[in-house]
């Protein structure tokens, strides 16, 4: 079965976008293609509360309930309430123009119809000057005639309406839809597309044939992906005391695709073969069709992603416990004052402790020695087959529901800058919901699943413990002044509170720590023993670790100083920018990685943070980095506060173990993303969560048979937040082939994409920058080259040639090169280092929207956008832009979103009557640009932006600030210009000329005449052209094979029955010899004019590899055809008579 897209001959990027089928006549404005009036003109056509069914039924068995939304309402992310679901666009009902040209299609990615291109307007504005660039000396492509994204995306979002929506995943040929596409997706044995995506979908036979094709061969793998409105979840299978089946041979997971033999009684391995037996327990007869009875009570048999419930033999390595006399003293409250909060005691006040008792307990690397654990006596892999013996089971960590810490600096930095109260109203949040109409303060729902418990930190230059213990009214402070020997004043049930139970101590605490520390002038945060002291709480159980630092630690442990950045940039040294300087915050990731704690790091510096050295926590424990220089509450506040909410209350596991198994013949070869590695085969996370995507490699060992299929499993150990230990399993069954032309025809250019840029990101630690950017480059020219030579051999040499499931790559790779990461020119390492980061563990729908944004221009929304569709329930979206200047106007207002955040575009001449329904002003002037939100005013035009942004938030996970760019008027305009990935800017080309030197290089390495030095430095010889070679000298094409064959099928038919017609005509008026010579060259001439006229709109070169010689050229079948109806109509009607 071919994949979906594939089976349709068109290139989907052309198909007309059409109108909406489903709108009333009388709800579209005459006028709507600007803002020109005010939103209460509009509101009279809309009725409130109308009916939307979220939530699309599958089968006839499957009922969803429908939501009254109004359109007046914006709903909170992270609640329940009224959530718009992601937009599709109805299938258009072709009109007649449409029609009419619906036969045939140009090679190239647009023309100048309106129906394939977005046409640029006659009053765009011009680019501003301090967006810089690399020009291009050489053939220019016009902008309109490139390939779009934009329109990639629209036209594979309505061909999947087609099809109600629905995916399913059940066929190893199926291919899945682009990762930006709103549709359903069944998991009927292949693990859904969010969960496992990758690079090619026909897998080559043989490692020559991989090389040959130079398609890089991987997957992208985000376990915990959110599902979309409608799917079913992650199905949970039990297996009692004994745990889920696994393969004696490779030690695999039991799962849809392996195969039952001798009635049921054994069952044979998909990845390698092995035989392994049933229990007898678990004995079941098999049907007609090979399958166990009773397999629907197995989803593991059913489902490609399942979670599987596995016994103790698979817990967590716990710590050896300490001494009695230790864990005496830790508990002990006699060390430590205590100042009650309701008292003034400075939180700096010098701790009076005893360290006698605590002698056992010094640092020699990072953890005291008594509490590191040893795990040279663990069993290697978590996910190998543990076998335990009679081992003691306090060896081994119980499952308990997350614990999380969150430990804040309050220094002086940290108070100036507002933080402890932005940070103290952020918690409050995510802890406590908001009390409904009818309930006094405080009676809000806890937000926290039953079990879990939270920690509160503070520091500065001593470490502040907080004492929650349930007879206490008000929580108690713990201070430990001496950093040198991290110790725990409290016992961990004192200092984890329960959210339920300790919530007025909590609130309490929470209302008091601004005014606490208002007068707090220590100058330094010791962030090193914090962090020491967090892990001495979560020693025993995991759990989440989030801590705010507003300035370079400079005392205690992991002290650090400035980095000469300056001196190093530019240079061979500037790598060593991207690393951690001093060992210790290694050493002390790995050991939260040995303990399961997974560290979420808030940043919010004035001056030099040093990034890449404290960046080592979440990197190697699977965390986040949220970095946010010179904190502003007005403008960053709500950007923290929902970075903490989409931390907390995503879906989370930790203690994580994570291995890839593959088919025989096939191995993993690389792994990138942000973990810890210490093995070939598998790697390790302190916590993974629904954000998290990681990226391999694979490699062949050996031929493969393709009449067989080649098989990939991931396996994931991990406890749950609930507190379950479980293995998630996601499994595909992939096609093998030994044609080339078949990996390119399955490509999946977003995967492949994702997977560039990890690597990309892996490369930086130890390659310079400009040389990670040329081999971005050459990997993208290299792959063109192949095609070009294995599948496109007729092309012309000036033709650009760009195979359909990579017709992007171009634009990506460039988009990449665009990025704070990879950029050129002068960037803040620490700016690098957290977009490096980032790009790190991205999905690949989270990669492809930041690479290129989504734009919208919002004075031309029409009434229905921004509301649910009547019918779907889905967002009905704006038409969308392409990224660049160009396509803007100067009276326009843009709304940009690229997964991070929101960016909104005011021209200088934009409406009065936009601004007082978006902000209630009527000047530019008189709109404050460090508001990060949309104030909620009874227009129309505010809904729908609010709506859209709500729309979008939800995808990302998190509520998207909102960042104003006024033109001509405030900095962040510069932020929005670097972001048109289209234009010429962040020290490189625009996109037409990048297509231009890619061309060059296919060109060069196509004609050999390049040297290795040359492709090495192929990015700098983008000067122009070599001189005599006349062929350069033409406008360069972009050509798609798909269209061309397509459109050369139609040619030929239509002339074929041409000619019978015309032979039967000339038969028929008894033309003979040279008369009917002419009468078949006349018959040549009319086809070709009227095809170049009607079809081709005058342009055959746009629609045919040679033009008007396609049109008149004289082939075999055409003339036989002529010929036979010439001669038996001429004997019919002349001879015969």
């Amino acid at each position: 079965m071919p994949p979906k897209r594939q089976a349709r001959p068109v290139d989907p990027s052309l198909l007309p976008a059409g109108s909406f089928d489903h709108l009333q006549p009388d709800q579209i404005q005459q006028d709507s293609g600007k803002y020109l009036q005010p939103a209460t003109h509009y509101q009279q056509t809309f009725e409130s509360g109308t009916q939307s069914n979220l939530h699309p039924s599958y089968g006839q068995d499957q009922q969803y309930q429908t939501s009254n939304i109004s359109p007046y309402s914006t709903p909170n992310v992270g609640h329940d309430e009224g959530a718009y679901q992601t937009g599709t666009f109805t299938q258009p009902a072709t009109s007649a123009a449409a029609s009419a040209t619906a036969s045939i299609y140009p090679p190239q990615s647009g023309s100048d119809q309106a129906l394939y291109t977005q046409p640029i307007p006659a009053e765009h504005i011009q680019q501003p000057s301090h967006s810089t660039g690399i020009p291009y000396k050489g053939p220019k492509i016009n902008p309109a005639f490139v390939p779009s994204p934009v329109t990639v995306r629209q036209v594979d979002q309505n061909l999947w309406k087609q099809d109600d929506g629905v995916f399913v995943s059940g066929s190893g040929m199926a291919m899945p839809p682009l990762s930006t596409t709103d549709v359903r997706v069944v998991d009927h044995g292949n693990s859904t597309p969010a969960h496992l995506r990758l690079t090619t979908y026909s897998i080559p036979a043989t490692s020559d044939l991989a090389q040959t094709s130079h398609v890089p061969l991987g997957l992208i793998v985000q376990p915990f992906a959110r599902l979309a409105p409608g799917e079913y979840p992650v199905p949970l299978a039990t297996f009692g005391n004994k745990g889920p089946g696994r393969c004696r041979v490779c030690r695999a997971y039991i799962n849809v695709w392996c195969r039952w033999i001798q009635n049921g009684e054994k069952w044979v391995c998909n990845l390698c073969e092995g035989v392994n037996e049933v229990y007898q327990e678990d004995y079941c007869r098999l049907d007609g069709m090979g399958h166990r009875e009773d397999i629907q009570d197995h989803p593991e048999l059913l489902h490609g992603t399942v979670d599987l419930e596995v016994p103790s033999e698979y817990y967590f390595p716990n710590l050896p416990p300490t001494s009695e006399t230790d864990l005496n003293a830790i508990h002990s409250s006699k060390h430590s004052k205590k100042p009650d909060l309701t008292t003034t005691a400075q939180p700096n006040q010098q701790s009076q402790s005893s360290t006698e008792s605590y002698g056992a307990n010094t640092w020699s690397s990072t953890l005291p020695e008594s509490i590191r654990p040893d795990f040279g006596k663990a069993p290697t892999g978590l996910l190998a087959n543990l076998t335990l013996g009679d081992q003691d089971a306090k060896e081994l960590r119980q499952p308990r529901p997350l614990r999380y810490v969150f430990a804040l600096d309050v220094s002086w930095n940290s108070g100036k800058c507002g933080l402890i109260k932005e940070w103290c109203e952020g918690l409050r949040e995510i802890l406590y919901s908001k009390a409904k109409d009818g309930e006094d303060e405080g009676e809000g729902e806890v937000r926290l699943e039953e079990g879990c418990r939270v920690g509160i930190m503070t520091f500065d230059e001593s470490i502040h413990f907080y004492d929650f213990t349930e007879t206490r009214e008000t929580a108690q402070m713990h201070v430990v002044s001496d950093i040198d020997e991290m110790f725990m004043p409290i016992s961990e049930e004192s200092f984890f509170a329960d959210p339920r139970k300790s919530r007025s101590q909590i609130e309490t605490l929470l209302t008091n720590l601004p005014s606490l520390f208002a007068e707090n002038n220590a100058p330094s945060a010791a962030l090193g023993p914090a962090v020491q002291g967090c892990l001495l709480a979560l020693r025993y159980t995991g759990g989440v670790l989030n801590i705010f630092q507003t300035a370079l630690p400079s005392i205690g442990s992991g002290a650090l100083k400035p980095r000469d950045e300056i001196k190093m940039q530019g240079t061979d040294k500037e790598k060593t920018l991207f690393v951690p300087q001093d060992i210790f915050w290694r050493n002390l990731a790995e050991e939260c990685v040995d303990l399961g704690v997974g560290v979420n790091l808030f940043l919010f510096p004035n001056q030099a943070i040093d990034v890449a050295t404290l960046g080592a926590l979440p990197h190697t424990t699977g965390g986040d980095l949220f970095f946010l220089p010179k904190f502003d509450p007005v403008r960053g506040g709500g950007r923290m506060r929902a970075a903490m909410e989409q931390f907390v209350h995503r879906e989370t596991g930790y203690n994580a173990t994570l291995k890839i198994r593959c088919s025989t013949g096939l191995h993993v070869d690389q792994y990138f993303g942000s973990f810890l590695q210490r093995s070939l085969y598998d790697v390790e996370f302190a916590s993974i969560d629904a954000d998290k995507a990681l990226a391999a490699s694979i490699r062949h060992e050996g031929a493969l048979d393709e009449r067989k299929m080649a098989y990939i499993q991931v396996a994931v150990l991990y406890t749950s937040r609930a507190g379950k230990r479980l293995v998630r399993t996601l499994n595909i069954q992939v096609a093998i082939t030994a044609l080339i032309g078949n990996i390119y025809r399955f490509g999946d250019g977003e995967a492949t994409v994702a997977l560039l840029v990890k690597e990309a990101m892996g490369q930086t630690a130890s390659r310079m920058l400009p040389q990670v950017r040329e081999e971005l480059n050459e990997r993208c020219i290299k792959l063109l080259v192949a095609y070009r030579r294995h599948c496109a051999l007729s092309s012309r040499p000036n033709d650009i040639v760009l195979p359909e499931a990579f017709r992007m790559l171009p634009l990506y790779i460039l988009a990449l090169q665009k990025t704070k990461a990879l950029k050129g020119g002068v960037v803040v390492a620490d700016v690098r280092v957290a977009y490096m980061q980032y790009l790190r563990t991205l999905s690949v729908a989270s990669t492809m929207m930041y690479l290129y944004p989504q734009m919208f221009a919002l004075h031309a929304l029409s009434p229905e956008d921004g509301f649910a569709e009547e019918g779907s329930g889905r967002m009905k979206l704006p038409q969308m832009m392409r990224c660049g200047y160009p396509w803007m106007e100067a009276h326009g207002a843009y709304l940009l979103v690229n997964g991070e955040v929101a960016m909104l575009w005011l021209g200088a001449y934009v409406s009065p009557h936009l601004l007082n329904d978006l902000w209630g002003v009527d000047d530019l002037q008189d709109l404050d640009a460090r508001m990060s939100s949309l104030p909620r005013l009874p227009t129309h035009l505010s809904t729908q932006v609010r709506n859209l942004l709500t729309h979008f938030s939800l995808l990302a996970g998190k509520e998207l600030s909102v960042n104003i760019a006024r033109q001509g008027i405030d900095g962040p305009e510069l932020e929005f210009a670097n972001m048109l990935v289209e234009d010429t800017n962040n020290q490189e080309m625009s996109y037409p000329d990048y297509l231009s030197f890619v061309h060059k290089g296919t060109q060069e390495q196509i004609r050999g005449n390049s040297t290795q030095e040359e492709g090495k430095g192929i990015m700098r010889a983008a000067g122009g052209l070599p001189a005599g070679v006349q062929a350069e000298q033409e406008a360069l094409r972009l050509i798609f094979p798909p269209h061309l064959q397509y459109n050369t099928n139609e040619l030929a038919n239509s002339k074929t029955l041409a000619f019978c017609f015309s032979g039967a005509t000339a038969g028929i008026l008894g033309l003979e010899s040279l008369t009917g010579i002419v009468w078949y060259l006349g018959t040549i001439g009319s086809l070709a004019l009227m095809y170049a006229i009607i079809k081709c709109q005058g342009r055959p070169n746009l629609f045919f590899q040679k033009g008007w010689w396609d049109l008149l050229s004289i082939d075999q079948d055409g003339f036989l055809a002529f010929l036979l109806c010439w001669i038996g109509s001429y004997a019919v009607v002349h001879v015969y008579d």
